[in-house]
């Protein structure tokens, strides 16, 4: 029964074998190293450090490469490297591992190459020099923001050579000025090229925040300029019209600029540009907000006044037209 058992389980080795299936023999209790890489010693006081496990789903380089960096700060090496390496991978790639066939790793490069190999349809996509000719400055991006982002897609581009980044950036950006200016860069390394981009912008926020302070030391040297910027803008000036020419008005015009005050439909007049101490300070202008005349008397708000009964928003200051035609008959312009 016991032959019978065995004969079976060898036609199914063959089997297998055939097909190019594993089987229970493929799977070595024998570790895959050479004699070298079995003697390295471990580094004096050496203790794993917390790399991350790898199951086959990921990029192997990154992974490869952080184990790398962590072992070599400790001091391990190279046959060393190969006999810590397995400790760090689980599910596919373990089994990957008791598959390789006893004295066949003799360094880690070897051994690398072949975890690379193995899962390489894991590997994410590098970018190349043409992704990066497809990147555009927004309308509304800023220079040094955009130069951020190139720089950070750029650094993921392996081996880029500098005239082809130098080339990119130029097609990219949207400011001729920044283009020349990274034109004539003629640098030999991404670092060299944003650099000098970086130096270029910090040359423009310069030049603008300085023209910033001048205008705004000019509009405090100049504060009635700024003061009729803000307001409406001047009218002409008009001929002298004589008070029978107005609108009779059922109250006195200080009092219904006091009623309006409030209103948006008020333009309020410039700053007075005369100076102070030679204006009249008995009288007061409320319109102005200033002394120098009285404000029943001020011939720009006698003017807003009309220009707002014409426009309809007075109409309840206005006397019936009977006694505006009686007024009109005796002036002598009548």
């Amino acid at each position: 029964m016991l032959q019978r058992i065995e004969e079976i389980d060898h036609r199914i080795e063959e089997f297998a074998k055939d097909q190019g299936r594993p089987t229970s023999k493929t799977f070595s209790n024998k570790p895959p190293f050479t004699d070298n890489v079995l003697s390295a010693p471990a580094p004096k006081g050496f203790k794993m450090p917390p790399v991350p496990q790898y199951d086959g789903t990921t990029d192997p380089v990154d992974h490869l490469e952080t184990f790398r960096t962590m072992m070599l700060l400790h001091g391990a090496s190279d046959g060393f490297l190969c006999r810590a390496f397995p400790t760090t991978l689980t599910g596919a790639s373990r089994d990957w591992y008791s598959r390789i066939k006893p004295n066949s790793i003799s360094n880690f490069e070897d051994f690398g190459d072949d975890l690379v190999r193995h899962f390489t349809s894991s590997r994410r996509p590098r970018k190349t020099a043409v992704f990066l000719m497809a990147l555009r400055q927004e309308d509304n991006e800023h220079l040094k923001a955009f130069v951020g982002c190139f720089n950070r897609e750029a650094l993921q581009v392996p081996n880029l050579d500098p005239s082809t980044a130098t080339n990119a950036l130029l097609a990219c950006a949207k400011s001729n000025n920044f283009q020349r200016s990274v034109a004539r860069l003629n640098q030999h390394s991404l670092a060299g090229l944003i650099a000098g981009a970086e130096e270029y912008i910090s040359v423009e926020e310069t030049l603008a925040a300085l023209d910033s302070n001048r205008r705004r030391t000019s509009e405090e040297k100049n504060p009635t300029k700024q003061c009729r910027d803000d307001r409406a803008p001047r009218r002409k000036r008009s001929p002298h019209r004589k008070e029978e020419s107005y609108t009779l008005l059922n109250i006195s015009r200080r009092c219904i600029l006091a009623a309006i005050k409030e209103e948006d439909f008020v333009r309020w007049p410039a700053k007075m540009l005369s100076k102070g101490n030679k204006r009249d300070k008995s009288k007061d202008c409320r319109f102005h907000r200033d002394h120098g005349h009285d404000t029943d008397e001020y011939r720009h708000l006698k003017e807003e006044i009309e220009l707002l009964i014409n426009k309809g928003y007075l109409k309840k200051y206005v006397i019936d037209d009977g006694h505006q035609r009686e007024r009109k008959e005796r002036s002598p312009e009548g």
